[in-house]
């Protein structure tokens, strides 16, 4: 998942900001300790998807940071179905819906996806809009309106499940494009692993660990959502480096790297403050030298994505 800028942006005034994930590794061993002493019964954790963060209402689809999106109009027609279909007492205009705009398929990588929902209606050809029709809405959960508010996770995934059973039931949505993220329960660390290999054999990025009890805290950062995902690291060459701005004015921004199949891309350094200085004093050794880089996945342009520089060979210690 990435922090998208929506082309020809509108903020929606009254809407809600979506809720970020904390990291799981920094809450583990509290949580898991709660399940073994009983006072939590179990986990739940549901694939990371590669795509692009979507809250949907029935005004529109929106990024995580409330930007509307001008494209899969297919998308948001479903939506519109399913929230405008009758479900208890769920207000059509007070349910939204969280969730990741992604194709499943082996054909449509992440940067494939973007490149799709960045073109807008009037702008978009024939070949974007078949583009765009193949990506689907993969929701993960109800976002807080009303009675939602004080749902639990496992109580609003309950609702999630059946509002889309109610509107298949009763015929308003046939081959539509939205997919409920389906979820799995653990107990240990264990059994956590074995689902988080099972995802990324699946070519998912990673996993995201829910608490069964956890409320919706829009735009915060929250214990009851965490994201758990494996990263890659290699080394690569240094050929230039950026200045840091705003707070990190005075010391290193970003380091200038170089794949050995010659791919360019800029790392940024994932480093104290005094480490940052250090570098951006001695800038000018460090050209040439090898950098230990973190990162994800290489991209389809062949680059390291989401790429923070740990270290440099024979210039300061592993962080």
């Amino acid at each position: 998942t990435v922090m998208f800028r929506a082309c020809r942006p509108y903020y929606v005034k009254e809407g809600l900001a979506a809720m970020l994930c904390t990291k799981w590794l920094a809450n583990k061993h509290e949580l898991l300790s709660q399940v073994k002493q009983g006072k939590v019964p179990k986990l739940y954790c549901s694939p990371k998807l590669d795509g692009i963060r979507c809250v949907a209402t029935l005004k529109g689809l929106y990024s995580r940071n409330r930007l509307k999106f001008d494209s899969c109009k297919h998308v948001h027609d479903d939506v519109c179905k399913l929230l405008n279909t009758p479900y208890r007492n769920f207000h059509p205009s007070k349910v939204m819906l969280d969730g990741e705009l992604y194709f499943t398929g082996p054909s449509l990588p992440f940067e494939k996806i973007v490149s799709a929902v960045k073109k807008t209606q009037k702008h978009a050809t024939k070949q974007d809009i078949a583009l765009q029709r193949k990506i689907k809405y993969h929701i993960f959960d109800l976002a807080p309106v009303d009675s939602i508010k004080k749902m639990t996770y496992i109580e609003r995934m309950f609702h999630l499940q059946q509002m889309i059973k109610n509107a298949e039931s009763k015929g308003v949505l046939r081959a539509h494009s939205l997919v409920p993220v389906p979820i799995r329960s653990f107990k240990t660390q264990d059994e956590l692993d074995n689902h988080l290999e099972g995802y990324l054999g699946r070519g998912m990025e990673g996993i995201v660990v829910r608490t069964p009890n956890g409320l919706y805290e829009p735009g915060k950062r929250s214990k009851d959502i965490m994201k758990y995902v494996r990263h890659l690291e290699d080394e690569f060459d240094i050929f230039d480096v950026k200045p840091g701005t705003g707070k990190f004015k005075g010391s290193l921004g970003a380091l200038c790297c170089v794949t050995s199949q010659g791919k360019k891309f800029c790392a940024n350094p994932a480093v104290d403050e005094a480490m940052r200085k250090d570098w951006w004093k001695n800038r000018k050794n460090l050209i040439g030298k090898k950098a230990t880089v973190r990162f994800t996945r290489f991209t389809t342009n062949g680059v390291p994505r989401f790429p923070c520089a740990k270290s440099i060979r024979n210039a300061g210690n592993k962080r």
